[in-house]
C-alpha cells in the first residue's frame, strides 16, 4: 500500500481513462440510512454555511438551564433560525437567526464589563452574566426551546448489533463524521476572523478547507483556515475615477510578505478575539501558518494566507466522496484503522498522514475493472457549475455495482499492488 501512496504523486504516472463528472444527487425516500438526504455541492455548501456564520452568535452560559432563557431574550431582535446547546469544559448556546441584519440589531443592545483590565473589542462571541443565571425561561415545564447536543460513544456492543462488516463501517462513519453542530462552529470561527479584518479588507474572505469541508472530517478534526485579503471581483473595475490610496508591499518574496501579515494578524488575534489561546505564528514552515486553539469551540485552528490550492483539493475530495456512498465509510474505516494500530497520529511527522490514507483509498477505487472514481483532472475539467443529477440509491445497489464496502476493504488489503504506479490525478 505505501507504494501506491508515495507513487500518487508520479510525474511519471499515465493517464488511462477520460470522465465527465455529474454529482450525484440522492433524493428523498431512498432506504439507505443516512444516505436519504440530497448532498449539496461544494460550492452551494460552503455559501450557504457562510452565510449561516455571519447571522450567527455564541453565547457563554453559566450552566445549561439558561439556554431557554438566552433565546426567549434573543427572539425580541429577530426571528430564529436554529439554536443549539453544547457543553465543553462550559456550557454554551450557538443561535442562528434568519436574518442577517437581526445581527446589529442585537449588538447593539449588549454592553462592555466595567472592568478597565478587559479590551472593549465587539464580536459575535458573548457571555450571560452571573448575576442572570437564575433567570429561567417561560415555557411549559419538560419542553425546550434549545435543541442540546450530546455525544454518545460508540460501544463495540453497537458494532456487534449489527449483522455485516458493510454495516459497521457505515455505523462508523455515522457516529465519527463532523456534524451539523461541528461545521458549523468551523465555519463560526472563520467569520469572526473575518469581522475583525473587514475594516481595512472589505473583501476579505477565510475559507476552510480540508477534513471541514471536504465530507472526510471527523468531529474532533482541526480546522485548516486560508486568509483571502483581496478577491479577484474587487480587482475587476479599472475605469473608475479614484483609487484607494494604499502602501506598497516592499520588494521580497511573496513567502515574506506572508510571514509579516501573518505575524501581524497572530497579534490581532491574540489581542483581540475571545476564546482564541496559544497563539503560535510557525514562519518558517513550508506553508507559515498561525496555530491556535479555540476555547469555546474546542478546536485547533491553523490559518495561512493566500494560497487557495487547499480549497481546490477540498472541493475534488468532496465530490467523490458525493459520488459514491461507499467512499467516505471505506476512507473513515482505513483511517480510524491507521488510528487504532498507531500508523498515523495527529501531529506531523514521518508517518502517514489522514490526507495521505483518503489518497490511497481513492487511488484504488479510481483502478477497477469498472472504475468507482474518475481521474482528479476530469473533474477539474468539468464545468464548474455543473448541475447534479437525479440518482436512485435503494438498499443494494450503488451508482456503480452492488459490490459492498467490506468486500472493497478486503480486496483492498489482498491485492498485489506492489511495483506499480498511480496517480489519482489522472487514475
Amino acid at each position: 500500500m505505501a507504494s501506491i501512496m508515495m507513487s500518487s504523486v508520479s510525474k511519471f504516472a499515465r493517464p488511462i481513462r477520460n470522465y465527465s463528472y455529474s454529482a450525484p444527487r440522492i433524493k428523498e425516500g431512498s432506504k439507505s440510512s443516512g444516505y436519504n438526504t440530497y448532498r449539496k455541492s461544494f460550492s452551494q455548501l460552503c455559501i450557504e454555511r457562510k452565510a449561516e456564520a455571519h447571522r450567527s452568535i455564541l453565547v457563554k452560559l453559566n450552566n445549561k438551564e439558561e439556554s431557554n432563557y438566552v433565546y426567549q431574550y434573543c427572539q425580541q431582535f429577530g426571528k430564529i433560525a436554529n439554536a443549539m446547546h453544547f457543553q465543553n469544559v462550559k456550557n454554551y448556546v450557538l443561535i442562528e437567526f434568519k436574518k442577517q441584519s437581526c445581527i446589529p440589531n442585537l449588538l447593539s443592545s449588549v454592553s462592555h464589563f466595567q472592568n478597565d483590565k478587559k479590551i472593549p473589542a465587539e464580536t459575535r462571541l458573548l457571555c450571560l452574566p452571573s448575576q442572570f443565571s437564575k433567570k429561567k425561561a417561560e415555557i411549559p415545564t419538560g419542553s425546550s426551546l434549545v435543541r442540546s447536543i450530546e455525544e454518545t460513544p460508540l460501544l463495540l456492543s453497537d458494532l456487534g448489533a449489527v449483522d455485516s462488516m458493510t454495516e459497521q463501517m457505515e455505523m462508523l462513519y455515522q457516529h465519527l463524521h463532523l456534524t451539523d453542530l461541528g461545521q458549523r462552529l468551523r465555519f463560526f470561527i472563520c467569520s469572526t476572523l473575518e469581522d475583525m479584518l473587514k475594516s481595512l479588507f472589505p473583501h476579505c474572505h477565510v475559507y476552510p478547507f480540508g477534513s471541514s469541508v471536504n465530507g472526510f472530517g471527523r468531529n474532533n478534526c482541526d480546522l485548516d483556515m486560508i486568509l483571502n485579503l483581496c478577491t479577484s471581483k474587487s480587482q475587476e473595475k479599472t475605469n473608475n475615477r479614484l483609487k484607494f490610496l494604499t502602501k506598497l508591499k516592499h520588494d521580497e518574496e511573496e513567502r515574506s510578505f506572508s510571514c509579516r501579515n501573518l505575524k501581524v494578524f497572530a497579534e490581532m488575534i491574540e489581542n483581540f478575539i475571545p476564546s482564541c489561546v496559544r497563539i503560535n505564528p510557525i514562519l518558517r514552515a513550508r506553508v507559515p501558518i498561525i496555530k491556535f486553539y479555540h476555547e469555546a469551540c474546542d478546536i485547533e485552528c491553523d490559518l495561512s494566507l493566500q494560497d487557495t490550492s487547499g480549497v481546490t483539493m477540498s472541493n475534488v475530495m468532496y465530490m467523490l466522496g458525493v459520488m459514491d456512498r461507499r467512499v467516505c465509510p471505506l476512507i473513515f474505516t482505513v483511517r480510524h484503522w491507521a488510528k487504532v494500530n498507531n500508523i498515523s497520529h495527529q501531529h506531523p511527522g514521518p508517518w502517514l498522514s489522514n490526507f495521505m490514507l483518503s489518497l490511497l483509498v481513492i487511488c484504488f477505487l479510481q483502478l477497477r475493472a469498472k472504475p468507482i472514481l474518475p481521474s482528479f483532472s476530469s473533474i477539474l475539467n468539468a464545468e464548474e457549475n455543473a448541475q447534479p443529477t437525479d440518482v436512485t440509491i435503494d438498499d443494494d445497489e450503488t451508482l456503480v455495482g452492488k459490490i459492498s464496502i467490506f468486500m472493497l476493504l478486503y480486496r483492498m488489503y489482498t491485492e498485489d499492488l506492489i511495483l506499480q504506479i498511480y496517480c489519482v490525478k489522472y487514475s
